[in-house]
């Protein structure tokens, strides 16, 4: 851990010494706890938490169009292009399985 020094007005002060009274826990508890709630990284398996963070992370691109265009291209067969140099219906014989 690191040792690191704040400069607090006296409200902020009184209130984190009253909650840490409440909780039984110490005002440096109570500040790096905050600290890791505000801006602190999710653990490698909070996967939720990853996931969660990452939803909607395309929302809004307007580079790719449609999302169910997107997804039908990517997920399209190019079969139909890598075999256009054969008659069409028949299959390469580089391609074919010999029984």
């Amino acid at each position: 851990m690191r040792r690191t020094q704040l400069y607090l007005n006296e409200d902020m002060a009184r209130l984190l010494a009253a909650e840490s009274r409440r909780r039984g826990t110490t005002v440096s508890a109570l500040v790096r706890e905050a600290v890791a709630a505000q801006y602190g990284r999710p653990e490698a398996n909070e996967r939720a938490t990853i996931i969660h963070r990452l939803a909607g992370v395309w929302a809004g691109r307007e580079d790719i169009g449609a999302t169910a265009t997107f997804v039908r291209g990517l997920r399209r067969s190019t079969r139909p292009e890598r075999w256009s140099g054969a008659e069409r219906g028949k299959i390469p014989a580089r391609q074919r399985h010999r029984h």
